[in-house]
């Protein structure tokens, strides 16, 4: 039996053309895929680079003479709020084209109450979720310093009565006054704190932020030093405020 060797190579050599062809249909249908996925992802998702110190030691950024410290936060553009989530506000209202980053404590129809503890020498924050009946002591292990916070020295955690402060000629809405001294978040509203009680500017100044003021929820926190910090730092050079 005679071999036509030109024969068999004509024919491998149109079935690695097939395969080739085969191959990249398929690596160029992945590759628009992941592109596409890409987008969607780029379209919902943020990255944000934090300058401020207000919600130490969650999330910290460090500036001085010798280094440059800051954690990154991916934000969900899309996500609706809860209790405990850490939200990127507008705060452009008080302050031109300002973001802040500050923790939900309490949404619509939660009652909120904020006290001092004489023999601690502490502020605690007392929630009623919606639909509970008794106010009970939250418990924040991720809370920095002892700032006073209750109504005697600090009247405007709760609207009423005067004090100082940068924005304290803003005048409180979103909330209903109740007999105790606490306060109960209307619809449309959220109660929101940072971690460093010491050094953030947040509900306890302003009063309850609007829900049309969230721009997104952290999805995940990158910190200072991991690899995905260092690349996404080389390219986003926005700071949030404190």
């Amino acid at each position: 039996m005679k071999i036509d060797y030109e024969e068999s190579a004509r024919l491998i050599e149109k079935k690695s053309v097939k395969i080739t062809t085969y191959l990249n249909i398929i690596s160029g249908t992945l590759l628009l895929l992941m592109l596409i996925t890409m987008m969607i992802w780029c379209f919902y998702h943020e990255a944000k680079v934090v300058s401020g110190e207000s919600m130490q030691p969650t999330i910290n950024a460090t500036y001085s003479e010798y280094e440059n410290k800051f954690d990154i936060v991916i934000i969900n553009k899309t996500h609706k709020i809860s209790r405990q989530d850490i939200a990127i506000i507008d705060f452009s209202e008080y302050n031109k084209d300002e973001l802040i980053i500050k923790r939900v404590i309490a949404t619509a129809g939660d009652t909120i109450k904020i006290v001092w503890n004489s023999e601690k020498q502490k502020s605690e924050v007392y929630l009623k979720k919606k639909g509970e009946e008794n106010l009970v002591l939250l418990d924040e292990p991720y809370t920095q310093s002892i700032r006073r916070l209750d109504g005697n020295t600090c009247a405007k955690t709760f609207g009423i009565g005067s004090s100082t402060g940068q924005y304290n000629s803003y005048q409180w809405d979103g909330y209903t006054l109740n007999d105790d001294g606490s306060i109960t978040i209307l619809d449309g509203y959220f109660f929101a704190l940072g971690d460093n009680r010491e050094l953030s500017l947040d509900s306890s100044e302003v009063g309850p932020f609007r829900l049309s003021y969230v721009c997104g929820v952290v999805d995940t926190l990158e910190k200072d030093g991991s690899v995905m910090n260092k690349l996404l730092r080389s390219i986003f050079n926005f700071g949030l405020s404190k």
